[in-house]
């Protein structure tokens, strides 16, 4: 528990408290998704199920690990339980039936297919890259980017 801060009633952070050891914390909350991603041996179920298993701050340390797997194994490495079935008696050809609703952001639209925010992201990654002096190249009908690199 912590100690009171006089008359004003505002707790203030203890020697025992986890904030007065930032080191300590910050191994304890990195350490989980590294074992996640180390145990779960490339599986995506495996993988955020020890993220999500191993407790502490566990929702950000599991997304990150699901993110990851997603991008090392793409779309096609996240079961269809987790994308197209979601309810019973619900079962979409497209994962999240290519739907996307916002709640909480300010400024972007309510509704929107995941396909276009996809699209989106991916015009704003070419102008990034496109903008530091890299070059298309096509290649068996697949886009290359051929990247400067000064090293």
């Amino acid at each position: 528990m912590m100690p009171m801060n006089g008359a004003s009633g505002i707790r203030s952070p203890s020697p025992s408290n986890a904030y007065s050891r930032p080191l300590a914390t910050a191994v304890r909350i990195s350490v989980r998704p590294s074992l996640a991603m180390l145990y779960g041996e490339g599986e995506f179920v495996k993988t955020t199920a020890i993220a999500v298993g191993a407790g502490y701050d566990c929702d950000n340390q599991a997304s990150t690990c699901a993110g990851l797997m997603g991008v090392i194994h793409g779309a096609g490495g996240i079961p269809d339980r987790f994308t197209k079935s979601i309810a019973p008696n619900i079962n979409w050809q497209e994962p999240f039936n290519d739907h996307y609703v916002n709640y909480t952001r300010d400024g972007l639209p309510i509704s929107s297919r995941i396909s276009d925010i996809v699209d989106r992201i991916v015009d704003i990654a070419e102008q990034a890259i496109m903008g530091n002096g890299a070059k298309i190249k096509m290649a068996d009908g697949t886009i290359r980017y051929v990247i400067k690199c000064d090293f």
